[in-house]
């Protein structure tokens, strides 16, 4: 039987819309972001420190350290430490980011070990050897369902009673709706229950199929501080909080920048001592459980199944052919946040060649999520 290979996040992909899979995976073409944004880069940045770090502690070596591992991130994206990295009238020299990225990390996985999480030693290396679960690659065959998924588990811990953990890490610009939980210290502590999440169920059909069976499916978020003054619109206003800098909840200054805005504001900072102490809450982590039943992952034996199906049988199609899922609202994913909606519309309307050149022109080709495979592969045809 052939079977097709696919990361978790490519079955997402074609699960939440075949169109922006068939651009991404077999037109080749992935949009020009264009300026580097500091989030982005901070999650870059924070992604290679943290992931350096923790294995650091697995092998109880010195290693590169975190700065260094945050650098190197910055390079492997083409970034100069002396880049300029502008976004919405906020302009940040790209080593700030990525130091404070790694003071980051280092904030994270002091918190672990505080609490003691440890890291799991996994039978996921080459020829089944035992590695530390930290970037680990993960590649299982399915063949009852036509599948081969690959990819990459970001860490594999044990957690302070021993039970084996599945860690996602995830940098954020702001909380999620019930952000509230997310202020807590404590590791053991409630976070946001995400309920479900469909790439966690494609690996935790691979890592069953593997024999490991994770006790718990956890994001750890990390606010990305990326830190900016306060919008100053009411300079000539009365001294009063309704008319001085933003008192958001969600902290986006340190400090020493609300203060000096306060004061560029005209106003008195003695005023804005709740404000300027609120800045410092950095909310530096928290947990977000992914809660998977057993029945949603019974139901994702099917979807990976239709999944390898439906990548054959868009592989050979024109774009026109393949269908588009619109999804309304405003929720992320949707149609109107999706990054493609400008191409998808242009296409579907029938836009003469040049004005559809002339959007497909943002678009370069989409890099390969692992150089050193093939995937896709559609076997033996006959098989």
């Amino acid at each position: 039987m052939t079977i097709r290979r696919m990361s978790g996040s490519e079955v997402v992909d074609l699960h939440r819309c075949p169109w922006r899979w068939h651009l991404r995976h077999v037109r080749k073409l992935a949009r020009r972001e264009g300026e580097a944004k500091p989030g982005t880069v901070w999650g870059t940045c924070y992604h290679g420190a943290i992931g350096e770090l923790l294995t650091r502690r697995a092998f109880g070596s010195p290693g590169l350290g975190a700065a260094a591992a945050s650098y190197a991130a910055l390079a492997g994206k083409g970034i100069e430490s002396t880049d300029g990295l502008a976004w919405r009238g906020t302009e940040r020299l790209a080593a700030d980011v990525a130091e404070e990225a790694a003071a980051a990390a280092e904030a994270v996985d002091a918190w672990l070990a505080a609490a003691g999480w440890r890291v799991a030693a996994v039978p996921l290396g080459p020829g089944g050897a035992v590695v530390p679960g930290i970037e680990v690659r993960l590649s299982v065959d399915l063949p009852e369902l036509g599948i081969g998924i690959d990819g990459r588990a970001d860490a594999l811990l044990l957690d302070p009673e021993g039970r084996l953990a599945w860690v996602d890490h995830k940098t954020v610009d702001r909380w999620p709706e019930r952000g509230e939980h997310l202020q807590r210290d404590e590791v053991a502590g409630p976070g946001v229950d995400l309920r479900d999440d469909l790439q966690a169920r494609i690996y935790g059909v691979a890592l069953d199929a593997l024999g490991l069976r994770p006790a718990r499916w956890l994001h750890l978020m990390r606010r990305a501080t990326v830190p900016k003054p306060p919008a100053i619109s009411y300079a000539d206003k009365p001294t009063h909080k309704l008319h001085g800098p933003s008192r958001a909840k969600d902290v986006e200054t340190t400090p020493e920048l609300y203060a000096a805005a306060v004061v560029a504001c005209g106003k008195d900072p003695a005023d804005y001592a709740v404000e300027i102490d609120r800045a410092s809450l950095t909310r530096w982590q928290a947990w977000a459980t992914v809660e998977l039943h057993p029945e949603a992952r019974r139901r994702t034996l099917p979807i990976l199944a239709d999944a390898a199906a439906r990548a054959a049988g868009y592989l050979g199609r024109d774009a026109a052919d393949v269908p588009r899922h619109h999804v309304a609202g405003r929720h992320p994913g949707s149609c109107a946040r999706c990054p493609d909606r400008e191409l998808c519309v242009a296409e579907e309307r029938g836009l003469a060649l040049d004005a559809a050149l002339e959007i497909e022109g943002r678009y370069g080709p989409a890099p390969d999520r692992y150089p050193d495979e093939t995937h896709l592969e559609t076997g033996d045809p006959d098989a």
